[in-house]
């Protein structure tokens, strides 16, 4: 048996200054990375991404779920 789990990921972040469009992506990657390493430590595995924009993803996530007794 399995768990699933879907969550809205997003890379939207604010910046102090104006940034360029590049500088701005590469930093949604980072945070997008950092939220699924995230789930991942917690003992999720990937299981599906679909890309929302190009700085968010609804990701859905699966683990096996816990022995019932």
């Amino acid at each position: 048996m399995w768990q699933y789990l879907t969550a809205y990921i997003s890379g939207y972040l604010e910046f102090p200054e104006v940034v360029s469009r590049g500088e701005m992506l590469a930093w949604a990657s980072k945070s997008i990375t950092q939220q699924l390493n995230d789930y991942a430590a917690q003992g999720w595995e990937l299981f599906d991404l679909e890309w929302i924009s190009e700085r968010e993803v609804m990701a859905t996530f699966q683990r096996p779920a816990p022995d019932q007794e």
